[in-house]
């Protein structure tokens, strides 16, 4: 009895280690599918680009024209932020390699070019510009001479 309840124990051991293969294989095949699909969507992106750069002067196709001007859009936005970000941080962008150096760098660290300076722009807010333009005139009145011209009244 004992042998043929080992013998059962060794079937179903073999039985439940080919089909943890059989989930390995799956598993393994799953990974290289989702990996060859990153692979055709990076692809997709990377001709999508290439196609941008080559035709986005091109207007005779209007469908294609309007999804160009609509990245160049976006594009455009993104380096205003861009910028601002950088003007936050004090920062500017290498023309060449694209690292953020200090506004008061004459040189990029990482490739050596020169780096053009900016005209110091005006950091004041609209308030403060206000502020200074406005003339404010604060009148001090002695409580005394307020009391007095009541009297008189």
């Amino acid at each position: 009895m004992f042998e043929k309840f080992a013998e059962t124990l060794t079937s179903a051991g073999k039985v439940a280690s080919e089909k943890a293969k059989i989930g390995t294989d799956y598993a393994k095949l799953n990974v290289k599918i989702a990996s060859e699909e990153k692979a055709v969507a990076d692809l997709y992106q990377k001709a999508g680009k290439l196609y941008y750069k080559l035709y986005k002067d091109n207007t005779s196709d209007s469908d294609s024209c309007l999804v160009f001007a609509e990245i160049t859009e976006k594009l455009d936005k993104v380096k205003s932020l861009k910028d601002q970000l950088a003007a936050l941080k004090g920062t500017v962008e290498c023309p060449v390699c694209g690292k953020e150096c200090a506004v008061d760098d004459d040189f990029c660290g990482k490739c050596g070019a020169k780096l053009a300076k900016q005209e110091p722009e005006e950091a004041k807010t609209d308030a403060v510009e206000e502020a200074e333009e406005a003339e404010i005139k604060v009148e001090v009145v002695d409580d005394e001479e307020d009391a007095d011209s009541d009297d008189n009244v």
